[in-house]
């Protein structure tokens, strides 16, 4: 009863729907015209190892448009960016790639996910507690992070050394799936569950749809924001590791056509 009850519920949704058949008919017409190439393994494959970088900015953004009050996030490509450069500096300085690849990768990833929360904190410092617009603070700080990267690398790109376990993460696969776009659909299952399930779910659409009800709810919306918009940073830093593996390089101006 309770599985009729969310597949009709799952189903109900119009939008959802419609999203569902464009994209199969496309599939299908795809599929159709390239005489099957289209769902080889290969081309699927290379299909899933290009979104994770896209997607993962997209779903920061998708937080802070969540959040309301004109909420969007700019600074995605400028931190990501930034977060791969600066653990591409740092990283050699304290650890040897070949006396110790997993230790290596491992501190890349921290300082790359470090930089994401960074960055994301001194959005939601901004914006809430100065109360700057969303837009006009991220546009800034994208333009702060863009030229912090381009002042450490003179311009240039930066090599990331070559590490087995740290190239997987954007060239490698896991049971022919792309190990990126696991990282992928990792961020979107936990983000679903925290939209869904939990109390920051419900406080963060409550304040997007309705900021006065959120007030006088008590929601604390400062506190909100600003775990929001490090949120946002987080999921950018990721983009930037998977871009920064997928390439073997970082620089400051990687993905500024999305």
């Amino acid at each position: 009863m309770k599985s009729s009850f969310a597949v009709g519920k799952l189903f109900g949704d119009r939008q959802l729907n419609f999203l569902l058949v464009v994209n199969v008919l496309v599939v299908l017409v795809a599929t159709g015209l390239s005489h099957g190439q289209f769902v080889d393994i290969d081309n699927l494959q290379s299909m899933g190892s290009q979104l994770p970088e896209l997607g993962l900015l997209a779903l920061g953004i998708m937080l802070s448009m969540i959040s309301g009050n004109g909420g969007i996030d700019l600074s995605g490509v400028g931190l990501a960016n930034l977060s791969g450069m600066v653990a591409a500096l740092l990283v050699p300085k304290f650890i040897s790639s070949d006396a110790s690849p997993v230790a290596y990768t491992a501190l890349f990833c921290a300082i790359v996910l470090a930089m994401g929360l960074l960055g994301g904190l001194l959005n939601g410092v901004v914006i809430a507690k100065l109360r700057l617009t969303p837009i006009l603070c991220t546009l800034g700080t994208q333009l702060l992070f863009t030229g912090i990267a381009v002042v450490l690398s003179n311009g240039a790109s930066v090599p990331v050394e070559y590490v087995d376990q740290l190239s997987d993460i954007g060239n490698g696969t896991a049971f022919q799936v792309p190990i990126s776009f696991i990282i992928f659909i990792a961020a979107i299952i936990v983000l679903g569950w925290l939209l869904r399930r939990s109390p920051f779910g419900l406080r963060l659409y409550l304040m997007g749809t309705n900021p006065k009800a959120a007030f006088y709810a008590g929601i604390p919306r400062a506190r909100m924001l600003i775990v929001t918009y490090t949120m946002c940073g987080v999921l950018a830093s990721l983009a930037g590791l998977i871009s920064a593996t997928h390439t073997s390089s970082a620089k400051w101006d990687y993905g500024n056509s999305y």
